[in-house]
């Protein structure tokens, strides 16, 4: 067997084993506190095992991302649950999430090992997304977004950014839909839960899409700056309450403008800054689009490409020279 296969095999065993002590961990204080000890044998046992021998190390190291992952998910669950009356409250629980994750880059920075943070980081927003979901999922979110991309401008890694961003995501997606312990797929936001996520992913988006900017050397920045555009995009879309179906093209024409801001803003990466005023455009004609019909439509489109036109010509840019054009002829076709 491959020794790729067998540390697949290794990471498989930990995210089962962690999946069970986050689990267990909620049941009970005398069960969050064997959890805890039981994390940190893992951090224990992975440090002994990458010093054993240079074919141990990558196992160790799986080993103790997982038992650093642990301590994060079980701390959170000792939060969710009110088993720890410690940490029952929001600030000192968001202290303790926020150590672990500073250890988790402390651990890997020391061993200048992206993948040891990376896996570290998704076990500990593999462990968080264990819970239904609650408004506390929303700050870990936000706090590994800024622990991983402190990592990501500090040491470097791509695959830190790449893994934590899906993860976070996935982990929301995944658990929504629970309510008081049991799946109702017809389950919609409240709108004060809306505004939360929004603000929140919001957050975790400009985190990502500032670190990607001050990174030094980060292999696909284009591909990356995309995909996080597309999953806030998909995410804002996903949860607007049906209720409120005309915030959908709100939405969209809102954040196409933010895009187009960004664009703006980003003078170092010029196929990041075409990135952005691409999708910010296409989304703000979506938007418009969507919303508004004949001669309405014909005037946001003109200013729309008149704004293009004068960025145009001011960066000397061809792609937005033809959004320009693109926009003008819409907007002579809503007449």
């Amino acid at each position: 067997m491959s020794s790729r296969a067998l540390r697949w095999i290794t990471a498989a065993g930990i995210t089962l084993v962690l999946t069970a002590l986050v689990l267990w961990a909620g049941a009970g204080t005398d069960r969050v506190w064997l959890a805890w000890a039981a994390g940190g044998l893992l951090i224990a046992l992975g440090s002994w095992l990458e010093t054993r021998a240079e074919a141990l190390r990558d196992h160790g190291r799986i080993v103790l991302a997982g038992g650093l992952g642990g301590l994060y998910g079980i701390t959170f669950a000792a939060h969710h649950h009110g088993s720890v009356v410690f940490f029952s409250g929001w600030i000192f629980a968001l202290l303790a999430l926020g150590f672990i994750a500073e250890a988790i880059t402390r651990c890997a920075g020391r061993r200048h090992s992206p993948k040891l943070a990376a896996l570290g980081f998704a076990f500990a927003g593999f462990g968080a997304a264990l819970q239904p979901f609650a408004p506390f999922y929303l700050a870990s979110a936000i706090v590994l977004a800024a622990s991983a991309g402190w990592f990501l401008v500090r040491y470097g890694g791509a695959i830190v950014a790449w893994l934590t961003l899906v993860v976070l995501y996935a982990g929301f997606v995944v658990w929504w839909p629970f309510d008081d312990g049991r799946i109702d797929a017809d389950r919609y936001l409240e709108l004060h839960e809306y505004w939360e996520t929004l603000l929140a992913f919001g957050l975790v988006w400009l985190l990502y899409a500032w670190n990607s900017a001050l990174a030094r050397a980060f292999a696909h920045r284009v591909g990356f700056v995309t995909l996080n555009n597309a999953l806030f995009f998909a995410l804002g879309a996903f949860i607007v309450p049906p209720r409120y179906p005309e915030w959908h093209w709100k939405f969209t024409f809102l954040f196409g403008l933010v895009l187009l801001m960004a664009g703006a803003l980003t003078r170092k990466y010029p196929e990041v800054r075409r990135a952005y005023f691409v999708q910010g455009g296409l989304l703000s004609v979506l938007g418009l689009i969507s919303a508004l019909t004949g001669r309405e439509a014909a005037v946001m489109l003109a200013v729309a490409s008149a704004f293009c036109a004068l960025s145009a010509t001011r960066r000397e840019d061809w792609l937005l020279r033809d959004l320009a054009y693109a926009t003008a002829l819409l907007a002579v076709a809503c007449v």
